[in-house]
């Protein structure tokens, strides 16, 4: 599967997507914080998005992917401290 990066950077409020080539539905996105967030703790960098070497891309769709999954999965200890209050000991 191929996808197509959409990066706003320079503007107002930058923003990013990535697609399916084949699709055209959005695999997932990023607004204006964390796109901020990347690229000041260099996560993302412009200058590979500008690449025209079909690895570097598929490695930063992989970088985003893993950063989106970190960033949206909730917290292992947020979820047992919620599960811990729920239940009760006797």
């Amino acid at each position: 599967m191929t996808y197509v990066i959409n990066a706003f950077l320079e503007c107002e409020h930058p923003s990013l997507k990535v697609l399916s080539r084949s699709s055209g539905k959005v695999m997932f996105s990023f607004g204006e914080f964390e796109v901020r967030q990347m690229l000041e703790s260099g996560d993302l960098c412009a200058q590979d998005l500008l690449s025209t070497k079909e690895e570097v891309h598929a490695e930063v769709v992989k970088q985003l992917a893993l950063y989106h999954c970190k960033n949206n999965l909730p917290r292992i200890d947020e979820h047992y401290t919620a599960s811990k209050r729920e239940s009760k000991w006797f």
